[in-house]
C-alpha cells in the first residue's frame, strides 16, 4: 500500500515526461496486492504504449523492463482469462528471460489448458466440488429462481430452514434432500454456521434466497477455485443490485442485467478449515489469521431490497443491532452496522443519526487495525449515500469534504463525483459544474480512478450529473453528448434522460452557428492543437492554404 501511494505521488509529478516506468511499477504493485482489475488496466496501458516504439523514458533499462512487463502483464492476462495473449507473453518470458521458472511454467500450463491445448507436463487440473449452503424462511417466492441458477454447478445443496410457513420446504425438496431445521435466535452468524456444518464438499458457496449466481460466473466458478493457492480459504463475490424482473431476463432469457451497483460479500469458503461466520447481522467470515477475504471476479444478482420496503425486515435488523451494540459498544464495525440499521428504521431522527455516524468515524480512527477490517472510504461512501437519501445535503457535503481530506495521495475520484452529485441536488450548480468537470477530465487520462467493480456505475453517474450540470450552465452541446452516452450505454429506457436530451437539443437548435476561417502555410507543427481546441464548438471549418509543403493539408 505505501508503494502504491509513492507510485501515485511519482506520477503526479511527472508533468509531460513520457516515462512508462512509474506506470509499470504501479501495475506491478497493484498485481502484488491482488488488485487484479486495476493492475490489468494499468499494465495493458503500459504494454500498448511500449509496443509503439516511442522513446518512453530514460529511467527504463530496456531488457529488465521487457522481462517484467511481459511476465506481470502475461500473468494478469491469465487471471483475466485473456489466455491467448497471456500465453504469448509468458512463452516469450520463458524463451528469452527465465528459462527455468516453475512460476512461469505453471502459468503457461494453465493458459494452455484453458485454450484446449495439451499441457507440456501432461497434468490435468482436477476441478473442486462445491456445496451450496443456504438459510431460508418463507422463501417460496424466490427459491426456485435462486436454486435453478446453481443446480448444474454445485455438487450438493444444504438448506437450513428457520421457521417457514409457506411452500419453502416443498420447493427445496425438488433440489435436495439435505434440509435441516434451526430455531431462529436473531443471529445470522449462528444460522449460517449451522448450515456450514452439513457441507461435505471441497468448497462452500453461500447464497440467500433472493440471490442467483450469474450465468457467466456459473460457467467459470469451478475453474476459478481450482486455480487458487492452498493457503487462501475465503473469497468475496460481487453483488449486483437489480430488480427481480431484470434477474429473470438474465437467468431465463439471456438478457444481461445492466446493474451498475456492485458491493462485495464473503461467500466462497474452503471447507474443512474450521472457519465460521461472526456477527449477528452483516455477518462476516475471515481468513485463519483474521485477514480479509480475497477478491474474485465472480458475481451474483440480488433483488430483495429492490422489491419494495419491508419494514418488518428493517425492524428485525435494528433489533439485532441494538443487542450487538450493547455487547460491543466500542467496536467501530458494530457501530457502523448499527448506524446503517438505524438509518432505515421508522423511528430515526437526523440528530441521532449524525451522532452515530460521528461516533463510527471516531471509533475507526482510534482503532490501529481498523483498516484491516474495512476501508475508511467505505464508511464515508455509505454515510454520504444515507444523508443524500435523507435530503440532508449540507451534512452529506460536509462528509464528502471530510472524506477528501483523508484521501491523502490515493488517486480516487469517487468522493469528488459524490460531492458533485450532492451539489447538483443542493442546487449549487456552479460549484457542481466545476467539481464534475474536474472529475470528467481526470477520468479520461487512463489512470485507474476508482475500484473496478464500481467503474460502470461511476461512468453512468458521471455522464448523467455532469450532463445536467452542463445544461444548467448553458453548455447544451456537451450536455446532449453526455446524455446520449447515458441513454445508449447505461440507462436505456428512462423518461428523465429522454426529456433532458429533448430539452437540450431544442436549445442547441436555437444557438447561432459558427464558421472557423483560417489561412495557413506550413502549419503541420501546430494545426492539430489549434483545431482540436475548437472542433466541438464550431459548426464549419474553412481553411485557405497559401502554399504549404509539409503535412498541413
Amino acid at each position: 500500500a505505501p508503494a502504491e501511494k509513492y507510485c501515485y505521488a511519482w506520477l503526479s509529478r511527472l508533468k509531460d515526461n513520457y516515462d512508462l516506468w512509474p506506470y509499470f511499477l504501479l501495475g506491478k504493485v497493484l498485481f502484488l496486492q491482488e488488485k487484479m482489475d486495476d493492475a490489468y488496466r494499468m499494465l495493458q496501458l503500459v504494454y500498448t504504449k511500449f509496443a509503439n516504439d516511442l522513446d518512453f523514458g530514460e529511467n527504463i533499462q530496456k531488457e529488465k523492463f521487457m522481462s517484467e512487463l511481459y511476465y506481470f502483464y502475461g500473468a494478469c492476462c491469465v487471471a483475466k482469462q485473456n489466455y491467448k495473449l497471456g500465453l504469448k507473453l509468458l512463452r516469450r518470458v520463458r524463451r528469452k528471460y527465465y528459462a527455468d521458472s516453475p512460476g512461469v511454467d505453471k502459468l503457461i500450463e494453465i493458459a494452455e489448458q484453458r485454450l484446449g491445448g495439451q499441457s507440456q507436463t501432461g497434468t490435468k487440473v482436477e476441478l473442486p466440488t462445491i456445496s451450496l449452503c443456504m438459510i431460508v424462511r418463507d422463501a417460496a417466492a424466490n427459491l426456485d429462481l435462486c436454486l435453478s441458477s446453481v443446480q448444474k454447478v454445485v455438487d450438493e445443496i444444504v438448506i437450513v430452514d428457520t421457521g417457514s410457513q409457506d411452500g419453502t420446504i416443498e420447493i427445496a425438496r425438488k433440489y435436495t434432500d439435505k434440509i435441516y431445521h434451526f430455531k431462529w435466535c436473531d443471529d445470522f452468524a449462528k444460522a449460517r454456521n449451522e448450515s456450514l456444518k452439513y457441507a461435505t464438499k471441497d468448497w462452500i458457496l453461500v447464497l440467500d434466497d433472493d440471490e442467483a449466481l450469474r450465468p457467466e460466473s456459473s460457467a467459470r466458478i469451478k475453474q476459478f477455485l481450482a486455480e487458487q493457492p492452498a493457503e487462501r480459504n475465503v473469497y468475496v463475490v460481487g453483488i449486483c443490485e437489480c430488480k427481480r424482473t431484470e434477474a429473470e431476463k438474465e437467468l431465463l432469457a439471456g438478457q444481461e442485467c445492466t446493474s451498475t451497483y456492485v458491493h462485495n460479500v464473503d461467500r466462497l469458503i474452503r471447507n474443512h478449515q474450521g472457519l465460521q461466520y461472526q456477527n449477528a447481522l452483516h455477518e462476516i467470515i475471515t481468513e485463519k489469521d483474521g485477514g480479509l477475504a480475497y477478491a474474485s471476479t465472480l458475481t451474483l444478482l440480488h433483488w430483495g431490497y429492490n422489491e419494495g420496503i419491508n419494514q418488518e425486515r428493517y425492524l428485525r435488523n435494528f433489533r439485532i443491532m441494538q443487542k450487538e451494540l450493547a455487547a460491543k459498544p466500542d467496536d467501530f464495525l458494530t457501530q457502523f452496522n448499527y448506524t446503517r440499521a438505524y438509518s432505515v428504521w421508522d423511528g430515526r431522527a437526523v440528530p441521532e443519526l449524525l451522532r452515530n455516524m460521528d461516533r463510527t468515524i471516531d471509533l475507526y480512527l482510534k482503532d490501529d487495525k481498523a483498516f484491516c477490517r474495512m476501508p475508511l472510504a467505505e464508511i464515508y461512501d455509505d454515510y454520504t449515500v444515507i444523508l443524500t437519501n435523507e435530503r440532508q445535503y449540507a451534512w452529506a457535503e460536509k462528509y464528502c469534504y471530510a472524506w477528501l481530506t483523508r484521501l491523502k495521495d490515493n488517486y480516487d475520484l469517487m468522493p469528488y463525483l459524490r460531492l458533485g452529485k450532492i451539489l447538483i441536488l443542493a442546487e449549487k450548480i456552479d460549484e457542481a459544474y466545476r467539481i464534475l468537470k474536474l472529475v470528467y477530465e481526470k477520468s479520461q487520462n487512463g489512470i485507474p480512478f476508482c475500484a473496478a467493480q464500481h467503474l460502470k456505475g461511476f461512468k453512468s453517474d458521471l455522464y448523467f450529473f455532469y450532463g445536467v450540470a452542463c445544461m444548467r450552465t448553458g453548455d447544451y452541446r456537451l450536455g446532449v453528448e453526455l446524455m446520449n452516452i447515458v441513454k445508449q450505454e447505461y440507462i436505456t429506457n428512462n423518461q428523465v434522460v429522454d426529456n433532458l436530451i429533448e430539452f437540450a437539443q431544442e436549445k442547441v437548435q436555437k444557438l447561432p452557428t459558427i464558421s472557423l476561417c483560417m489561412i495557413v502555410r506550413d502549419a503541420a507543427a501546430n494545426l492539430d492543437l489549434c483545431l482540436s481546441s475548437v472542433q466541438k464548438v464550431v459548426d464549419e471549418i474553412v481553411i485557405v492554404d497559401t502554399g504549404s509543403r509539409d503535412g498541413t493539408i
